[in-house]
Formats: structure tokens, sequence, C-alpha cells
């Protein structure tokens, strides 16, 4: 929230959600959150035709352990306990942060602009290539 929108490339496997990016990993850096852990949650890329991503927030995939404030997909007050497949426009939120999931049907500045103008302002934008 109240930070401007970026875009995300999401690579084929692991990509790590959280504050601190490891080398050699893909990695979506939230700064500026106390609300996020060092490793947050997952997005996991398992196929690109069709795309397939998953969304996971546990120990088996976090690196030993899951985050101390959850995930939360599409406002539900619940956080996740398993494996989420992300649909287009599905909302993630961690910490303070929200992502859009969004699939490459447009160019990204018009991704951008959509996301921009929705009920989301300042929200992440992740793309996958």
């Amino acid at each position: 929230e109240n930070m401007p929108s970026k875009t995300y490339p999401l690579l084929m496997g692991k990509n790590m959600i959280g504050r601190k990016a490891a080398l050699g990993i893909p990695f979506i850096e939230v700064d500026n959150d106390a609300y996020v852990s060092r490793v947050h949650a997952v997005i996991e890329v398992v196929s690109t035709q069709p795309l397939v991503a998953a969304l996971y927030d546990d120990a088996t995939h976090n690196g030993g352990k899951e985050s101390k404030n959850g995930t939360y997909v599409n406002g539900n007050a619940k956080r996740i306990t398993q494996k989420i497949l992300l649909k287009n426009n599905d909302t993630i939120q961690i910490g303070m942060t929200k992502l859009t999931f969004k699939l490459p049907t447009d160019n990204v500045a018009k991704i951008v602009k959509e996301v921009e103008e929705s009920d989301y302002m300042k929200t992440v934008v992740i793309d996958i290539f």
C-alpha cells in the first residue's frame, strides 16, 4: 500500500516472495513492509503451456517455516495453509502489501495501468514471462 506499482517476472520453478532476496533464486523482494517475513511465500510456475502457477506459504516450500503473518488470497480472512493454484486477477496479500497475479495477455504497461485504476491501488503486479 502507498507504494508505486512494480512488475516482477516469474520464472519457471520456485519464485520466492519476502524481505531478503536469496542469491541465485528468483525473488520478489518486498521491502518497507515490517509484516513480511524474510521468505514469506513461494509462487511456483509448474507449467507454461498451459500456464499453471501455485502459491505456497508452508514450511516445506518456504525454507523451513511458514510466514509469521500469513498469506491471504482474494481478500479471504483465512490464511492459506495449503497449495493454491493461481488464476488471472487473483490478489495475494502479504503483510500490508497486495500483489495482483496477471496473465500476460496484454503488454505490461497496459496491465499496470489496469491495476492502478482498480480497487487495489498501489499494488505490486506480478507478470509471467
